[in-house]
């Protein structure tokens, strides 16, 4: 059971930090250069298949901008972030990869803002 806590720890956290890589715009090539690690390692920790030294999560943490709590989820979060979440969650690896770097090219604040607008929309309507 322990064994399980702590991949399910990880997974998520590599997650967390792949979400964070993404909505701060880097490639793995780039936070990796950043850690001094190859962007490979890199992947294993947001794949949660290795472990995170501390020292290095919390350098990633503010090279991406990400809170402390936010990456190690001890925050609270909202219903929208909970709701953002789970959606995230339901989305497979490719269409995760696909919607990100989507968005993350849309560098326009007021585009991004209706964008949303009308995903919520569409979102309410499906409902």
């Amino acid at each position: 059971m322990k064994s399980r806590v702590k991949k399910d720890f990880y997974a998520e956290l590599g997650q967390t930090i792949r979400l964070g890589r993404k909505r701060a715009g880097k490639s793995q090539e780039e936070a990796a250069s950043f850690l001094g690690i190859s962007f490979q390692q890199l992947q294993k920790y947001e794949n949660g298949t290795n472990r995170i030294p501390m020292d290095r999560l919390l350098s990633l943490s503010k090279y991406l901008g990400i809170p402390h709590s936010e990456i190690l989820g001890t925050g609270k979060m909202s219903s929208e972030q909970k709701n953002l979440r789970e959606s995230l969650d339901s989305l497979s690896n490719r269409e995760f990869q696909d919607f990100f770097e989507a968005w993350t090219q849309i560098k326009n604040r007021e585009i991004r803002w209706k964008t949303l607008e009308l995903i919520k929309s569409i979102a309410a309507f499906n409902s």
